[in-house]
């Protein structure tokens, strides 16, 4: 069809550790009739370094592909999920105070997504371009949390073996998020308080003095107030911390976004662990918008993970989730308007029973000591529903 006219060809396998991954091939020698061996010689040697670029190029598009798809995940790990009026308040409130050098409290439950809302307030200001850095307080040992926030010079303490940066160095002209500062103690607080007074830093051994520029936001699960009155956390630094409060709602006061966090997570651990899990079934859905979360959205999170690893299906179902929150769907009984009277706590009983027992009437039957048909007739008798 071209007109081409071949007279002699040689090929040869492009091969990595045993593997053929393409075929080198030429055709018409300028210089003479057909290939030889010495031209064989010349394309195996060639085919050779094709195979390692070829290799190299696989991976590398492989591992910027694995990078894109983190990228992904850790930005959905830190947005904020959520259309609740609670959660649309604090949003607006943090948005609105981002702009402004102010120093930031932010208090609610273990959980609620408080570095969130750091991390938001840092992102909306004009500091965004600078290190966010996080420090979680109740993790550091007391010697080691001044170290830790304002650095140390070669020879301090035993293990000082060189100079070290502290957090607020590093933070320069960034956000420094203190965490659970409530667990901060009492000497460490008041070196807190000179630095937000003067921006001024002494490392650990050093008498020099480093000027910083840093935006303190601070965080605690704890009343500080309470601890006031105890005297454990300094009054001067709680005002100084306390410019602006934003307080942050625990999941059980903001329902409504249950159905839509449940599904952020299920859709980030779905395509982190590549499986193909579409959404959860009613009786689950039922059982998070029932469940108080008294680990709020970091359990929340937790659980989804949990299911989408255990699951074995395209909807998480209840046999997915861990034992731990599948107890709480014995706490969901069906009862008669006879609450008080014999009946209605045999009712209330034999339905909890069910519940725990994944609604197996065998297992129920045993425990209750009575046989199946027994139970079949009281299961009649009381209405009670059966969910499986």
């Amino acid at each position: 069809m071209t007109g081409f006219v071949t007279h002699s060809i040689m090929a040869a396998p492009v091969e990595y550790q045993g593997e053929i991954l393409r075929t080198l091939e030429v055709l018409n020698p300028k210089d003479k009739s057909q290939f030889d061996n010495t031209d064989l010689v010349l394309v195996e040697a060639l085919a050779s370094q094709v195979a390692i670029a070829i290799r190299y190029c696989d991976s590398y598009s492989k591992l910027n592909e694995e990078n894109v798809e983190l990228k992904k995940a850790i930005h959905l790990e830190n947005t904020i999920i959520g259309q609740s009026k609670a959660i649309r308040e604090v949003i607006q409130l943090a948005e609105k105070v981002a702009p402004f050098e102010v120093t930031v409290l932010l208090t609610g439950e273990s959980g609620t997504g408080k570095e969130l809302v750091a991390r938001l307030i840092h992102e909306s200001s004009p500091r965004k371009e600078k290190p966010f850095i996080a420090v979680n307080c109740s993790a550091l040992p007391e010697n080691l949390i001044e170290s830790e926030l304002f650095g140390h010079e070669k020879g301090a303490f035993t293990g000082a073996i060189t100079n070290r940066k502290g957090k607020f160095e590093m933070a320069s002209g960034g956000t420094l998020f203190l965490d659970e500062i409530g667990d901060m103690g009492f000497s460490v607080q008041a070196k807190i308080l000179r630095v937000l007074e003067t921006g001024i830093i002494e490392r650990v051994g050093s008498n020099q003095l480093i000027r910083t520029n840093v935006r303190v936001i601070a965080a605690t699960n704890k009343n500080l107030r309470l601890l006031l009155d105890e005297e454990k956390f300094r009054e001067d630094l709680y005002y100084r911390l306390n410019e602006i409060h934003i307080e942050i709602p625990p999941l059980k006061e903001r329902k409504s976004d249950i159905p839509l966090l449940a599904n952020h997570f299920l859709n980030l651990f779905s395509s982190l662990f590549q499986k193909n899990i579409k959404g959860l079934s009613e009786e689950v859905l039922d059982l998070f918008m029932n469940h108080e979360w008294p680990g709020n959205i970091r359990e929340m999170k937790n659980v989804i993970k949990a299911s989408v690893i255990l699951s074995d299906d395209p909807t998480i179902l209840l046999g997915s989730l861990p034992d731990e929150i599948r107890r709480t769907k014995s706490q969901k009984v069906f009862l008669s308007k006879e609450i008080g009277s014999l009946e209605g706590l045999e009712k209330q009983h034999i339905t909890k029973l069910l519940m725990e027992n994944d609604w197996n009437k065998t297992k129920t039957a045993q425990i209750l000591n009575i046989s199946r048909p027994t139970l079949n007739a009281k299961i009649k008798q009381y209405g009670i529903i059966i969910e499986k």
